[in-house]
């Protein structure tokens, strides 16, 4: 959901940013095709730029260091945020509520454009068909200004002399050859997803206007008198319309269609001025992408200061046991490693850099790395509180890459996938069956078994890490086989695959052998 709504927020500012290049550059040319495909096309773009991902091509080094250098310079670099404790909902929250409201005039605006839609088809199948100068049309039972709607022309024939009438037709024929109501329907989408943004409604506007425009350059073009056509277009300025949807012949700002027509045109080195639109659309998906490109730009500025050093440590708990597979990574990058067996690391980082350490049930900590290159034992206490949707970490060996060739696997992400059920180890701690034949034996131990949480959030590749018994192992794997889908992990923006392990104890109660299952994530695995 949060998804989602970064994305509506960020089609939004593309529309007024492509609204305001409009008013500013072409709103006065008289490039009136070319203006109906560019508005058009930033509508297009607003949808489409917010999608487009520069992590894969960054990370090929296809960019230019010198640009992704100035660009991290003039962006704070995005650190990531250690997972916080999810908040009781209650019934009422205000993202709730603004969705309701959202909701609600979206409804409101698609029943109106139903009713008006069913309006123009009643008056297609109602209204008398006739031919007017070969052309076919369908007479208004009333006086009401003319119109057309896809291939469809309405028009009350009595009601106008003939040039008046011929000039109507040509005008309204003009709009259905060019298919301009498909620009009007588009105009009437976007105000009924975006209702509660101004500019969209602006761009609508703009957008009837120009195809108004072009249905007048049609009639001057075909030989009527330019200001014969003007004084009809006033006298009719009074008729109602008979829906507000269609192309109607007597649409407002009659004013700026008048200076239109009598507008000198525009000189052809004027059309050097839409390439502007290459550019915005660049900075637009460059804004979209600063994660990538701010994370990219902090690891070319560390290596192009040549300031680097391998940094090494040890992470343990409160007694001093060693953590394995505690993430490390440097802050405001997703550059990390992970300890081994005996909750060692090493990492190439920065003088100033931050380290970030992190555990599963353990609470996080941060290194400012210095001069000496060996850091001290890194301790991690005990979580004190149960987290709800607990992110587990993966690890990998010393020295092994956590990617593959052919399918990316991260340990360590921005975004760590969440469980959507709360905490996962209490989770499969009720889901765990003890086998009975390892009861009768008194058969106990902790079995880590290893996942990968891909890009849609099932959990995959399950396997035992260390185990046990062939039994305890073989239920550890089921519950695990058995997870329901995560929140998946995400790069940069970009959902990816994450691996994580996570350690199952089987323990039998000494006092009254009873069994017992509990997923500890507070003890060394």
């Amino acid at each position: 959901m949060e998804d989602f709504q970064i994305y509506i927020l960020q089609v939004n500012a593309g529309l007024v940013v492509f609204y305001l290049l409009y008013r500013m550059l072409f709103s006065r040319d008289t490039f009136l095709r070319i203006r109906r495909l560019f508005l058009f096309s930033i509508v297009i773009l607003a949808f489409v730029y917010p999608l487009i991902s520069l992590a894969s091509w960054l990370e090929q080094g296809n960019a230019l260091p010198g640009m992704v250098v100035g660009y991290a310079e003039m962006l704070a670099v995005v650190t990531p945020v250690a997972p916080q404790p999810a908040a009781e909902q209650s019934l009422f929250t205000w993202q709730r509520f603004l969705i309701w409201i959202w909701s609600g005039g979206s409804l409101v605006l698609t029943l109106r454009m139903a009713v008006q839609l069913a309006g123009i088809c009643r008056l297609a199948y109602q209204g008398k068909k006739q031919s007017c100068h070969h052309v076919p049309v369908i007479a208004l039972p009333k006086i009401t200004a003319p119109f057309s709607f896809f291939g469809w022309i309405f028009v009350n024939p009595a009601h106008y002399e003939e040039r008046e009438l011929h000039e109507i037709i040509v005008h309204e024929s003009a709009h259905v050859r060019q298919w301009h109501s498909l620009d009007m329907l588009l105009g009437e989408i976007l105000c009924i997803f975006f209702w509660f943004n101004p500019v969209v409604w602006l761009l609508r506007k703009e957008i009837r206007q120009n195809l108004e425009f072009l249905a007048d350059e049609q009639v001057v073009n075909s030989g009527y008198n330019r200001k014969n056509y003007q004084y009809h277009l006033l006298r009719l300025s009074h008729q109602s319309t008979a829906v507000p949807i269609v192309n109607n012949f007597n649409v407002s700002q009659l004013k700026k269609r008048i200076i239109m027509m009598n507008k000198k045109k525009t000189s052809r080195i004027g059309l050097l001025k839409y390439a502007f639109l290459l550019p915005v659309t660049g900075l637009l998906i460059l804004a979209g992408n600063a994660r990538a490109v701010t994370d990219l730009a902090s690891h070319t500025l560390i290596q192009a200061g040549g300031e680097t050093s391998l940094y090494k440590g040890r992470v343990v708990d409160e007694q001093g046991n060693p953590l394995q597979g505690a993430t490390v990574i440097i802050k405001g990058t997703s550059l990390g490693a992970s300890t081994d067996q005996d909750g060692e690391f090493s990492i190439q980082a920065g003088k100033g850099d931050t380290l970030y350490f992190s555990y599963v049930g353990k609470r996080t900590a941060e290194v400012i790395c210095g001069d000496k290159a060996n850091l001290k034992e890194v301790v991690l206490p005990k979580q004190p509180v149960e987290l709800e949707g607990m992110v587990v970490v993966g690890y990998a060996k010393a020295g092994q890459n956590a990617t593959s060739k052919e399918r990316e696997i991260f340990t360590a992400v921005e975004e760590m996938p969440v469980f959507k059920e709360g905490n996962v180890l209490a989770y499969m701690a009720r889901m765990v069956k003890y086998p009975v034949r390892a009861q009768e034996k008194g058969i106990q131990g902790k079995v880590i078994v290893s996942f990968v949480i891909d890009k849609a959030g099932r959990v995959t590749d399950p396997q035992v890490v260390r185990s046990v018994d062939q039994d305890l192992d073989r239920e550890a794997l089921r519950v695990v086989k058995a997870l329901p889908d995560w929140i998946p992990g995400k790069q940069r923006g970009v959902a990816v695959d994450v691996f994580y392990t996570l350690p199952i104890e089987f323990r039998l109660q000494s006092d009254a052998k009873t069994p017992a299952v509990s997923g500890k994530a507070d003890e060394q695995v």
